[in-house]
């Protein structure tokens, strides 16, 4: 039998240590023929260096290379098709060049053979809809606000006569010209359009600012109504919980729906007040306010039959919403979804949700449209949503109340209509998308572990020909738990090294395995817990989990997430089992979905029975990669002999870096990559923009004084503000001493 355990990076002559950390003990076998070097090249600009890393001439590698020759896998493949349901959503327009965070799509009255597309820095573009189109024009450039990850360009709305009258209107994030004591503020402005296809820049007139205490839950979403007026969605001002209790507070614009008259305004002011508005007078609330206890609506939309206002709106961290909007109190932050969040009893005076989903199926909803298109007509009728984070698209039936998953994609940003009713969809991965149907339901997967072809024991855990063993440098925190990891490519298929953070791009049919197990208190063995597996399709990765039975003999498929209670360490522990849609959680798009297979984590020693050889060289070698990274390789948080400095980075990009990083899903824009100099990762002597978790003079990283720093005090929590948000229930002692030493060790920021 075949077995690798967790080893630990060195530079050209590669240091093992067996054992360390959280897996147990090699199981000995194999070898490389003579030291295969890593290419090692100048440092990153984290300042972390080979140097930083120890060295040791001990090791023999006086052996042949064990992964050569190489062997086809043959039995380890899924039959997934790139959706998990009956539709599919290609790239409308494959001739355009990528958009940057498209966050709306559609079109303008009066001008149906054009696509406008907005993109979160500010930047609008017009193109012909024709799915052959290669060329687009800027029609508007804003400057905005993009401290902090949900900020930026956020709405457009065409006026109702634009074809005669050319005026636009924008929502966006600002931090110029906003209300005393706020230094960032969320902007409503009309516009003039100057000539086809282009804005008038000068034209702008701010109708509506407002201060934002935080740099999340902006809403953003504008849209005018079958009645002429405009409908403006606020979130509740951000941070956690609606600490300002903006949501049943209406008479505060945050958390809210506005609804305003931009055709009939009273001279002197910036806009008319809708007679019908519930606070018209300004008794009881603002008399822009139509609807409110809401947490942040992102994304909402007018079905063009009936006149209503569908919204999505982003659960606290249990339960997402769908609203059919009207004026009232939805509930938050008294309510999440149907449940109660912030109260004993939640029933009374609150407006239901239409329909909800729990976190287990996504983490960030994205309103859609009621689609009213001529080419799906099975959809007629049925509102189209999304979620940011899982991917997943679902279509829900106002008249049976279900909801179906349609398919998956990535980073669902927004839903648009074109002038016919179709659909576009955009995705933060820079695409309009179409919808298409298959015409097939998705292929089952295997029912239980030994099924999948992947083990040829599953008992021992044996890998199947073609499925190879391999191990990182630096771990993902898992509450202690033991993990083995295996991968299997196409028979005849490599990865390749690519890009300046070191990933790996696969082929399509690529396996990835990883294997969780933990000591339980009293009990002489290690306890199986789950074997998770990530299979690259043609669009993107999909991830599924089986569960162990009691006996470790074999493992079941898992619908959903669920868990599992156990005494472990001296303490009782809750392990949660992931369901399909969390995987992407962790997998974002942003980081390239594989994060363990690349360079930096490669490049360390593998243990085959015993002989240590240099993993990555031999990977090269037996072709299972092709491609270099000349990149310091990461060091694990407990080796002694590399710098805190190095430990620390490479623990933050291990466990934080997937979603803190340019384009990734996390609030604070900070970019926690170990290959980002420290000075461009946005936190060093930062204000945090998601609460100050009552420090004294908070910093997200306070250079010298880990008790001012939010990183830190996030990392230190359980709960709500811990970080990671997700999948562990205890903290990392260690890599919090680690992290806590080198933030002490900075004398200033660079």
């Amino acid at each position: 039998m075949v077995t690798m355990r967790r080893t630990v990076l060195v530079p050209s002559l590669l240091l093992v240590l067996v054992g360390c950390g959280d897996d147990s003990p090699a199981d000995p076998d194999g070898g490389l023929d003579g030291a295969m070097p890593r290419d090692v090249g100048p440092a990153d600009d984290s300042g972390v260096t080979d140097a930083d890393v120890p060295t040791d001439a001990g090791i023999d590698f006086g052996v042949s290379n064990p992964l050569v020759p190489r062997v086809d896998n043959t039995t380890c493949r899924f039959d997934i098709e790139s959706s998990p349901g009956a539709y599919t959503f290609p790239n409308a327009y494959p001739s355009l060049a990528s958009f940057d965070r498209p966050i709306w799509a559609g079109t303008a009255p009066g001008e149906p053979d054009t696509v406008y597309v907005a993109e979160q820095g500010g930047t609008i573009f017009a193109f012909d809809d024709d799915p052959s189109v290669s060329s687009r024009t800027t029609f508007h450039d804003q400057t905005v606000l993009r401290a902090g990850n949900e900020e930026g360009l956020l709405g457009l709305a065409f006026h109702p006569d634009y074809a005669t009258n050319g005026r636009f209107f924008i929502h966006y994030s600002s931090n110029s010209g906003c209300p005393p004591t706020y230094s960032r503020c969320g902007v409503i402005s009309e516009l003039a359009r100057a000539s086809e296809r282009m804005s008038d820049p000068g034209s702008e007139r701010r109708m509506i600012v407002v201060g934002q205490p935080y740099g999340n839950h902006n809403g953003g979403a504008i849209a005018f109504g079958p009645d002429g007026r405009l409908y403006i969605s606020l979130g509740d001002g951000g941070s956690a919980g609606d600490p300002e209790n903006s949501g049943q507070q209406p008479t505060t614009l945050l958390g809210s729906v506005l609804r305003i008259d931009v055709d009939v305004v009273p001279a002197g002011d910036d806009y008319g007040i809708p007679s019908d508005n519930p606070f018209a007078d300004g008794v009881g609330g603002a008399p822009e306010v139509w609807a409110w206890g809401l947490r942040n609506t992102w994304r909402m939309s007018f079905d063009r039959a009936t006149g209503e206002l569908w919204g999505g709106d982003v659960g606290q961290n249990a339960y997402e919403e769908i609203n059919r909007l009207r004026s009232g109190n939805f509930g938050w932050n008294v309510r999440e979804g149907f449940h109660c969040y912030n109260a004993a009893t939640c029933a009374d005076g609150f407006i239901d949700p239409e329909t909800e989903y729990p976190r287990s199926q996504g983490q960030s909803v994205t309103g859609g449209v009621v689609y009213r298109g001529s080419a799906l007509s099975e959809l007629w009728g049925q509102y189209l949503f999304g979620d940011f984070v899982s991917g997943r698209i679902w279509a829900h039936d106002p008249s049976s109340g279900s909801d179906t998953v349609l398919g998956n994609s990535s980073n669902v940003a927004s839903f648009g209509e074109l002038a016919d009713g179709e659909v576009r969809i955009a995705t933060f991965d820079g695409r309009i998308r179409a919808i298409q149907r298959t015409g097939m339901a998705p292929a089952p997967l295997p029912a239980t572990l030994s099924a999948t072809g992947c083990f040829d024991d599953v008992g021992e855990l044996s890998p199947a020909a073609g499925v190879v063993p391999y191990e990182v440098n630096t771990i993902l925190h898992s509450d202690g738990a033991d993990k083995r990891r295996w991968f299997a490519l196409p028979a005849g298929e490599s990865g390749t090294i690519a890009g300046a953070d070191g990933r790996v791009t696969v082929p399509v049919g690529s396996v990835f395995i990883k294997h969780f197990e933990i000591d339980v208190d009293g009990s002489a063995t290690p306890r199986r817990l789950e074997t998770r597996f990530l299979v690259r399709t043609v669009d993107g990765f999909r991830g599924f989990t089986y569960r162990w039975n009691a006996e470790g003999t074999d493992a079941d498929l898992l619908e959903d997430t669920t868990t599992d209670t156990f005494p472990s360490g001296g303490s009782d522990l809750t392990w949660t089992y992931p369901s399909r849609a969390q995987c992407s959680n962790c997998h974002t798009t942003a980081a390239g979905e594989l994060l363990g297979f690349r360079s930096q984590q490669l490049d360390g020693v593998g243990v085959y029975d015993g002989i240590a050889f240099p993993q990555l060289p031999a990977l090269t070698e037996a072709g299972y990669l092709t491609g270099s990274a000349a990149l310091p390789a990461y060091p694990a948080i407990d080796d002694a002999g590399a710098s805190v400095e190095a430990r620390a980075r490479a623990y933050l990009a291990t466990n934080c870096a997937m979603c803190h990083q340019p384009g990734g899903p996390g609030n604070a824009s900070i970019d926690l990559r170990f290959g980002t100099a420290f000075g461009g990762t946005a936190t060093c002597d930062e204000v945090p923009t998601q609460g100050d978790l009552g420090l004294t003079d908070a910093r997200i990283i306070a250079p010298g004084a880990p008790e001012r720093s939010v990183l830190l005090e996030r990392m230190s929590r359980r709960g709500v503000d811990q970080m990671p948000p997700l999948a562990t229930e205890r903290t990392d002692d260690a890599a919090i001493a680690v992290i806590s030493d080198w933030i002490e060790s900075l004398s200033s920021c660079p």
